[in-house]
This record gives structure tokens, C-alpha cells and sequence, in this order.
């Protein structure tokens, strides 16, 4: 057999300065480039104004929610019935709607009591913050990104832009039991 990588490892020499996975925090002072114009991550406002600068539209915020009904089983008990984005099922009229070129933030609130990894199609976001907090994105979470995790009774804030392609996509709940129970709503960009 032939050996594509191989790693040595040594004893370390000295203190260990590594950081610990789960110790990694986002700096308060992170930054993005859009359009050439570096913005903090930390502050909208301060995202607004360098678009303004920039010359680009204004920045849409959409409320939405990750919620769960319940429905009586035969025993008399409450069970779940639905997990939803927005209170609405998948066939309901697109409630996502933005233009091509166009910049939302999608404040995500998460009314379950579990956690949702949300993904979109088409697009890429950043994760801005949770529950108003820049600190509360993971290390790994900086970063153009596809799919967040949306934490029990928490609010989680993304930013992206629509670019490239108009059409028919979805965002839904990664996972397949709850993508089933119509926590799937479809994504129109015009």
C-alpha cells in the first residue's frame, strides 16, 4: 500500500498555548468585506452605514420563527404534530421573497425546544450574532456559511446577499424528521 500523507508527531517542547475547541470565540472586532468596504460583523448599524457608502440598497430585516404544534393523541395526550418556519407549511404562499442583488438580515427566533440547523439554498450568510450577542458565534461559524444552528428559545441573526440566480429554492430544517413535518418553506428571488 502506498502512503498519500503521513504525519509525525513530536513531543511537545514547551507550554501548550492551544485554545481548546469549545473555548474558541468570535472577536468582537471581526470583520467582512462587502463590496470592498470592511464592515463589523457586531454592529447593523454599522453595516448600514458602509452599504450606504458603498453606494448599495438598504439592508431588509425579516422576523422568523421556528415553531412546533402539538395535536391530542388517542391516549389523550399532547404530541407533536408540525415543526414550522414562519407558523406556516411548505404549500402556504412564499413569504420569502427578495429581489436579485438584494441584502436581508433574517432575525431567526426559535420558539422550540430544539435545535434547528437551518439551511438555505441558493445563498450564503453570515452569522451576525445570537441573541444579540456577537460572542455567541462559535469560532467555527465565522465564515460565509450555508447552514446555522439555531439554539432552543433563542434568537440567532444572519446576513446575506442574493446574487447570481432568481427562481425557486427552499431554507429548511436539516434535519429529514422535521424537513417531513413541513419545517420547509420555499425561497423566491426575483
Amino acid at each position: 500500500m502506498r502512503n498519500i500523507v503521513k504525519f509525525v508527531i513530536h513531543p511537545l517542547k514547551g507550554t501548550d498555548t492551544s485554545t481548546e475547541i469549545g473555548e474558541l470565540k468570535l472577536p468582537c472586532n471581526f470583520t467582512v468585506n462587502i463590496e470592498g468596504v470592511k464592515v463589523p460583523l457586531n454592529k447593523v448599524s454599522a453595516i448600514r452605514v458602509a452599504l450606504s457608502k458603498a453606494g448599495l440598497p438598504r439592508i431588509k430585516i425579516h422576523k422568523m420563527t421556528l415553531e412546533e404544534t402539538v395535536k391530542t393523541d388517542s391516549n389523550g395526550n399532547e404530541v407533536p404534530d408540525q415543526v414550522l418556519l414562519n407558523g406556516l407549511g411548505f404549500h402556504e404562499p412564499a413569504t420569502e421573497t427578495p429581489c436579485l442583488n438584494d441584502i436581508e438580515i433574517w432575525e431567526i427566533d426559535n420558539k422550540t425546544e430544539d435545535v434547528h440547523p437551518i439551511h438555505l439554498h441558493l445563498v450564503q450568510f453570515l452569522i451576525l450574532d445570537r441573541a444579540g450577542i456577537a460572542a455567541n458565534v462559535d469560532a467555527n461559524e465565522a465564515g460565509w456559511k450555508d447552514t446555522v444552528r439555531c439554539n432552543p428559545k433563542e434568537t440567532t441573526r444572519i446576513i446575506m446577499r442574493f446574487t447570481g440566480y432568481t427562481g425557486k429554492f427552499v431554507w429548511h430544517c436539516h434535519m429529514l424528521e422535521h424537513e417531513d413535518h413541513e419545517m420547509m418553506r420555499p425561497l423566491i428571488v426575483g
